[in-house]
């Protein structure tokens, strides 16, 4: 590869490649080829929508070289891959709130030693994503209907920011991106695939908060939605109904970045947040209803 923005796209797909190893998601994680290689990964189809997001248009590597993981190693440090993948079993339900984590089970399951996923551990509690309680033990955060209330109404405030920070900072590549995560948000819709959509949505919203060119609002930003994921997963699921008003929303955001219309952004996106926020508490309602006189 000659270019360094080549190159650059090249690094992250091998520390992709590196998080499947951790994943479990290679045909053969352990064994090396002849050629002192790594075969390429044949993720699941969830992994594959996020690898082609990582691609950016670059062909996938056919193979890995543990020089490659190596140089990965250098700028991620290892007990920052394990907190990503920790996260990752958070966020997407592996791990649910109120389960102990262990450090041996984790450091088993990931295949590295009890240190790193230590290391994790602290990094998440920052996060806001576990409790680390003295005498009782490291467990997956728990958020009450009234911390997610509250997370909620901050998430909105900063929802009109990005949507003006977002139209005056996306680039041309920007924008594609985002076209690309609103076309495999289409297909998820079209076939009912829940988790993928959820996925993508996630990716979108972010994405924006990074294309808004502001580092400590994105990372604001972030720290809340994974916290809102820890309730959304046990009170809140998306159907085919609520999937397709979602990816209309969407489309009308991107829309409006498009025309370079940040009030119009803005504006979109804070009654996005709201009704997430409304369908929240419809979740919460109690579904028994007394019986009429």
């Amino acid at each position: 590869m000659s270019s360094g923005v080549d190159l650059g796209k090249h690094m992250l797909a091998t520390k992709y490649c590196l998080l499947l190893t951790m994943q479990g998601c290679f045909r053969d994680i352990s064994g090396l080829s002849k050629a002192g290689t790594i075969q390429r990964p044949s993720p699941c189809s969830a992994c594959s929508l996020i690898y082609r997001r990582i691609q950016c248009g670059l062909q996938a590597p056919q193979t890995m070289t543990p020089l490659d993981a190596i140089s990965v190693l250098k700028t991620q440090s290892l007990p920052s891959l394990v907190q990503d993948q920790i996260e990752r079993m958070i966020l997407d339900g592996t791990l649910n709130p109120g389960e102990p984590l262990r450090e041996v089970v984790l450091a088993n399951t990931l295949g590295v030693s009890r240190g790193p996923v230590r290391e994790a551990f602290r990094g998440l509690e920052e996060k806001g994503l576990i409790r680390v309680e003295k005498n009782c033990g490291v467990q997956v955060r728990t958020l009450s209907h009234e911390e997610a209330d509250q997370i909620y109404e901050v998430r909105i405030t900063l929802e009109v920011l990005i949507g003006r920070k977002v139209v005056e900072n996306i680039t041309r590549q920007g924008l594609d991106g985002l076209a690309a995560i609103l076309d495999d948000m289409a297909i998820a819709a079209e076939n009912t695939d829940i988790n993928p959509y959820t996925s993508l949505n996630l990716m979108f919203h972010d994405s924006l908060a990074r294309l808004g060119g502001n580092a400590k609002l994105h990372e604001t930003y972030r720290r809340l939605v994974a916290q809102l994921s820890l309730f959304r997963h046990r009170a809140y699921m998306h159907d085919k109904q609520s999937m397709a008003l979602s990816l209309r929303e969407h489309k009308a955001i991107y829309q409006a970045i498009l025309a370079k219309q940040p009030e119009i952004c803005s504006e979109l996106l804070r009654l996005h947040a709201e009704d997430s926020r409304r369908r929240l508490h419809h979740a919460l309602q109690p579904t028994d209803s007394p019986p009429s006189a």
